[in-house]
């Protein structure tokens, strides 16, 4: 049974799974089946799709006019479609058979007779499930109202449509939806008529400019459509572009804020590109259950609800996601949607250019956000899963599924982002933006290659750009510069280069880059000066500028660069030694070297805790969290369980003073990053358990939850650590309390509090309670791995959710979408840290790899990690104990 049909059926009664999934046919023996992807010659040349929706009822129905172009006379077309139901078809007049052939929606339509060469309208109608997987056209029920919401990327269009489901077939849209009333419809392109049907309308909507169809998007239900401003038209744009927001019945007042930061990204983007917004209108949609953060769909942004119920009184992580999320969303507007990648190997054009825009927007409309300093904390990050042997590339060859759902991870967001960044530094941003904009303007409401991108950069930059990018595109891993300050004759830094491996890893090491460095050196002036060159190969050197030896040199300058680095030990000192004279970005690229050394077993773990302590003060929260992750290694890996309460004890006194120094209580006004360090202070001390910042947390989680009166207000900034110390503190009837609110409470930020405080509890039986909170039905899909989530990090109750992992994993898994769910389900284990827990992740995962696209790579990443954790623990383990005895 396919296990989100049975989601379904148990949500909403539906029909079983033998039911409504029509027979699997084998493709007609004079006509091979597609491996992966359809034959290109057979083209869309425009969609006209009418939809009749009713959110209330368990299937939508579905007529669609495919006008196609035929190269040839033939007798089978291929398209998609997956699970749809008593689909009729028709070519040029013809009648036809459709047929799915393949369980991931490859599907033909088969004539009598040839039809073709040239343009024939592909004539189709069926049904399809309306389910709440949170996959194609889904259903769900909000505060005792239906909806349906889309999410078609990567390729679940196929699930709710008859279509041609690749990013290389783009094609004007024209959609209309009939709904019941009291339901409005919403899509892409701005609404051109109304017309009244009995007990309900029809909504029919403009033909959109060309359109892959995983962009196509709608919403259906009692919604609340909302004006935003009007962006005037300028010398890019001559029409005005109005901005709406869409949202739930009675949330739609809420998204004042998002929208109005929508049009200063959205203005200030129009400038970057030197082009107008492509299409005619946009809005942004509060989606209450959605699988991932947010969806870039042309006019019709779709968002996590939270991530746009925003205002200046919300928790500072949440106002930083709001502009991040929305800057990443409006630059696919962009890079994706008017210029789209023609296959899935270059998802990266997408997603990584996005990520890295979002900081350069964030950083224009928003620089109290210190958007640059958090792209860098980003490439921190991202470097240990490139460090994996398992990791992808960036532009990874996309041979089945699984590797279409795999693209959209760490490396093709994070680092691409990062990559970018360093060669938009290395060539100048001028230089780099003229070559985007060339790019754009050449393949506008096209498709788009990785070769077509650097062919643009290099002409721009009149030298070869393309051959020193690939080698970051094309092979995985993050690059190690040993360097060493040189100064027998003009001061240079002699670089020695080789990818970067953990201690226990199996990995290859010579591995060559064209690699940027860039390294700042403190001069004889007392100034620092950077220098950059191209080391193309295992080693190079790069000149410094000054004709006398620096006193100091940084590897990597503002942290720019996409690599890990090392310096001799005295070269290292005389860094530290300048480190409140170095920018974030360079404190970040340092935190990285010494975790770097830390990993590969190098540095052991009393030298790394040393130079990483005093970093607890660092103004920068991204860089103050050091000596924390060092510190919590050791607590659960190193150490024997007596000696805990100590590393506690240690964590506790580097981060008491960081909260005096910040003041416990907010105040108004204050630099964001001032209400990050305070936030981090107290979650360190609430997690080391310390006695007095429990007492005080826990009494302002009683006053957000109302247990001792009324509730009352605290600070946003702390409401969440707060709720979860009062449940530490009040045990079971605070418990108890929590769990009746989750079944009442829409707000998803606050739901996402209370889970988060029942997920954080140790308690044998409240731990037990917490764990079987994922199959309770009062969780939104999104929420199904949150409890776990929490459980499986703490080491206390790790084995205990390992347990109940294995024993209820069908039941989970039918509660989870293929993307962004059951997909990931090894990393539940990831917490473990022994070759024995290692081997025993991958055999009980192992049989269920053929039957999850994706799968293969999450296991063979979290067993990886797993085996690497138990080899570092190895090395440091002995200098741990002596620290903590």
């Amino acid at each position: 049974m396919h296990a989100l049909t049975l989601l379904a059926a148990a949500a909403l009664s539906l029909p079983t799974a033998a039911a409504i999934t029509p027979k699997v046919e084998p493709a007609p023996i004079d006509e091979p089946a597609p491996a992966l992807r359809l034959p290109s010659e057979v083209r869309p040349l425009s969609g006209n799709l009418a939809f009749d929706i009713d959110p209330a009822a368990k299937e939508l129905s579905g007529r669609a006019v495919w006008r196609v172009r035929l190269p040839r006379a033939q007798r089978t077309i291929w398209l998609h479609g997956r699970g749809l139901l008593e689909v009729k078809a028709s070519v040029g007049g013809q009648p036809g058979t459709w047929s799915q052939v393949d369980d991931d929606g490859l599907a033909n339509i088969r004539l009598a007779s040839p039809a073709g060469p040239g343009d024939v309208d592909l004539v189709l109608s069926w049904r399809a499930p309306l389910k709440d997987d949170l996959e194609g056209a889904y259903k769900v029920e909000f505060e005792g109202a239906p909806y349906v919401f889309t999410q078609f990327e990567a390729i679940d269009a196929r699930e709710s449509m008859p279509c041609f489901d690749e990013p290389g077939f783009k094609a004007p849209l024209t959609l209309s939806i009939t709904t019941p009333e009291p339901n409005l419809a919403v899509a892409n392109a701005p609404l051109s008529r109304r017309t009244p049907t009995t007990g309900g309308a029809t909504f029919e909507f403009k033909s959109t400019q060309p359109l892959p169809i995983y962009l196509l998007a709608f919403a259906v239900g009692p919604l609340d459509v909302v004006d935003g401003p009007v962006l005037p038209g300028n010398a890019l744009r001559e029409r005005p572009l109005p901005l709406r927001g869409v949202a739930p019945r009675g949330h739609g007042a809420k998204l004042a804020t998002s929208l109005a930061l929508s049009a200063r990204v959205i203005a200030w983007l129009e400038q970057w590109f030197g082009t107008a917004y492509p299409y005619d209108k946009l809005d942004i949609v509060a989606v209450p259950d959605f699988a991932a953060g947010a969806m870039e769909n042309a006019g019709l942004v779709t968002f996590r609800d939270s991530l746009l119920y925003v205002d200046s009184n919300s928790p500072i992580g949440l106002q930083k996601g709001n502009a991040y999320v929305i800057a990443h969303e409006f630059a696919h507007q962009w890079f994706g949607n008017l210029v789209t990648m023609a296959w899935w190997d270059d998802v990266w054009l997408n997603e990584a250019f996005a990520s890295w825009m979002e900081n350069l927007a964030v950083h224009a409309v928003r620089p109290d956000f210190n958007a640059i300093t958090e792209a860098r904390a980003g490439t921190d990050w991202v470097s240990g899963e490139d460090s994996l042997v398992s990791a992808r590339q960036i532009r990874q060859p996309v041979l089945e599924k699984g590797d279409i759902l795999n693209a959209f991870d760490g490396i093709t967001y994070t680092k691409g982002a990062a990559v970018i960044g360093m060669f938009e530094h290395y060539l100048g941003a001028t230089t780099f933006q003229q070559g985007v904009r060339a790019y754009l303007s050449e393949h506008r409401f096209g498709n788009a290659t990785a070769a077509h991108l650097l062919s643009a950069l290099s002409r721009n930059a009149k030298r070869d750009v393309a051959t020193a990018f690939a080698t970051f595109l094309d092979q995985p891993g993050i690059p190690y510069v040993e360097a060493t300050l040189d100064c027998r004759t003009a001061p240079a830094l002699d670089v020695k280069i080789t990818r970067f491996l953990p201690v226990g890893s199996t990995g290859d090491r010579a591995k060559r880059w064209g690699l940027p460095v860039c390294a700042r050196a403190l001069g004889s002036d007392g100034a620092w000066h950077e220098s950059c060159a191209l080391v193309d190969g295992s080693e190079g050197r790069v000149p410094l500028s000054g004709a006398r030896c620096p006193k100091a040199v940084h590897p990597n300058a503002d942290g720019i660069g996409y690599y890990r680095w090392a310096l001799p030990a005295d070269q290292l000192k005389a860094l530290v030694a300048q480190q409140k004279a170095l920018s974030p970005g360079e404190r970040i690229s340092l935190k990285n070297a010494l975790r770097a050394g830390f990993a590969a077993g190098s540095v052991p773990f009393a030298d790394t805790l040393a130079a990483a302590a005093p970093l607890a003060r660092d103004e920068e929260p991204s860089v103050a969290d050091a000596p924390a992750d060092i510190l919590w290694f050791a607590h659960d890996q190193l150490v024997d369980a007596k000696a805990r309460a100590k590393v506690r004890a240690r964590v506790a006194s580097l981060y008491r003073p960081v909260l005096d120094a910040v003041g416990a209580m907010p105040k108004e006004g204050e630099d964001p990053r001032v209400r990050e360090r305070r936030t981090l202070a107290w979650g360190q001390l609430a997690a080391a358990e310390d006695p007095r910042a429990l007492a005080e947390l826990a009494k302002l989680g009683r006053a957000a939850l109302g247990l001792d009166g009324a509730a009352t207000e605290i600070p946003a900034d702390l409401k969440g650590l707060a709720i979860a110390a009062a449940v530490k503190v009040g045990g079971a009837p605070v418990f108890d309390t929590l769990v009746e609110r989750l079944g009442k409470e829409s707000d998803s930020t606050m739901r996402r509090y209370l889970l988060g405080a029942l997920g954080g509890v140790d308690d044998e039986a409240l731990a037990a309670r917490a764990r079987a909170l994922s199959l309770d039905a009062r969780l939104k899909v999104n929420e199904v791995l949150s409890p776990l989530w929490s459980q499986g990090s703490d080491v206390r109750t790790r084995d205990a959710t390992w347990t109940w992992t294995k024993e209820h994993l069908d039941a989970l898994s039918a509660r989870l979408p293929e993307t962004f769910g059951r997909d990931n389900l090894p990393y539940l284990a990831s917490g473990f840290c022994s070759e024995e827990r290692a081997a025993e992740v991958s055999a009980f995962f192992a049989p269920r790899v053929p039957t999850v696209p994706g799968m293969e790579r999450s296991l063979a990443q979290a067993v990886e990690g797993i085996r690497l954790c138990a080899a570092k623990a190895t090395v440091h383990r002995e200098s741990a104990r002596k620290v903590f005895p």
